[in-house]
């Protein structure tokens, strides 16, 4: 996991890429004055995986126990806002 930056790049060909969650929150709230109907749709549903994450913490969840509650809760949240930015730039 990284913040994305370019500096921070692998070239290694297995290598999975998942930039930090928090980093991209950032950069919708940095814009969220220009577009703020489309932010605000991002940032809600960033706002309930923060919020799952701090009740598998709360729960003192295992780190396996952890990843399958998010599998469950979080990445249909995750996969319908993917839909929904994708098709934001197919619109475009």
């Amino acid at each position: 996991m990284s913040d994305a930056l370019a500096r921070n790049e692998v070239a290694a060909p297995l290598v999975s890429r998942c930039p930090c969650l928090a980093h991209g929150r950032r950069q919708f709230s940095d814009l969220e004055e220009l577009f703020p109907v489309e932010c605000q749709v991002v940032l809600e549903v960033l706002q309930q995986v923060f919020d799952h994450d701090e009740e598998a913490r709360d729960q003192q969840m295992n780190p396996a126990a952890r990843l399958a509650y998010h599998q469950a809760v979080s990445r249909p949240l995750m996969d319908e806002l993917k839909g929904w930015l994708d098709q934001q730039f197919d619109d475009r």
